[in-house]
């Protein structure tokens, strides 16, 4: 699929050619007939050039997970398939019927792959879709823009902003400290320096010492959210406190991330680090304004 986009030179150049063609057969002057086939010729070669250009070249985007209010650096992967090398080609994303330009290449050369990092940002949490990609080109002349557009239909999650943003304050909604576990043990290090965690009778079974674990080594995060209220700013700061906490304690293979969200009809759990930040970026307020 292609779209044609005729720049401000350009309506002045198809102008200058229609005044010249008038002239030319108004008056029969051979000079004039030439110039009119020069500025022909040059709309032809510049057709030609240019889906030359935009059919040769394939394009793949690299997207990386997006937080709200932060930059994301995705990379474009263009692939020339053509023995000439093309010029000054825009990369767009089609969204919401719009193409909004996130990569510039000024050079490419034959048969080559170049890549290309683009910077993304996104104001909200949510899901961002898109209906495709283009390939464009003004080039060689500046006539016209010329866009092809690649089926490329695809959506990424954008994960709530880190606290700070609509003044969320950075709380831990989390299980960490130095308080003891109930039920981790593990086996005593020569470094410990409370005998009191030591277990005797467990470790009268066996043949060294066992402690219960402190929280600090089994670092879960326990959140809550209650969906019951109304949408609006202190909705979203709860989501970004939230979030917070799960960003401080980090992706440690250790932790365990639970979510208890409570509707108006049901009550839903997610666990995981990457599940709950998923669903935190798509949850929304069920209580009435």
């Amino acid at each position: 699929m292609r779209r044609l986009y005729i720049t401000k030179s350009g309506y002045w150049y198809i102008v200058l050619t229609i005044a010249i063609g008038v002239v030319s057969i108004a008056s029969g002057n051979n000079v004039l007939y030439l110039i009119e086939c020069l500025l022909l010729g040059g709309m032809i070669l510049s057709g030609v050039v240019s889906e030359k250009a935009i059919s040769s070249l394939e394009v793949t985007l690299v997207r990386r997970q997006a937080v709200a209010d932060s930059s994301v650096r995705d990379e474009v992967v263009v692939r020339n398939d053509s023995r000439l090398p093309f010029f000054c080609i825009e990369i767009l994303e089609l969204s919401a019927g719009e193409f909004v330009p996130i990569a510039l290449v000024p050079k490419i050369e034959a048969a080559a792959d170049g890549h290309y990092a683009t910077t993304r940002k996104f104001s909200a949490r949510g899901v961002h879709e898109w209906q495709g990609l283009g390939v464009a080109t003004a080039g060689p002349f500046g006539f016209a823009r010329k866009v092809r557009i690649l089926p490329h239909l695809g959506q990424r999650t954008v994960w709530p902003a880190a606290a700070g943003k609509h003044g969320a304050t950075a709380q831990e909604s989390a299980r960490m400290g130095t308080a003891v576990a109930d039920c981790e043990i593990r086996a005593f290090n020569p470094g410990d320096d409370d005998a009191r965690l030591i277990l005797w009778k467990l470790s009268g079974k066996t043949d060294d010492p066992v402690v219960r674990k402190k929280v600090e080594e089994n670092p879960d995060v326990l959140l809550t959210l209650d969906l019951r209220v109304p949408a609006g700013e202190a909705f979203e700061k709860e989501i970004c406190r939230l979030a917070n906490s799960i960003y401080r304690a980090g992706k440690a293979a250790e932790s365990e991330v639970r979510l208890v969200a409570r509707g108006q009809a049901k009550t839903t759990r997610v666990s995981g680090y990457k599940p709950v930040l998923d669903y935190l970026s798509a949850v929304r307020a069920e209580g009435g304004a």
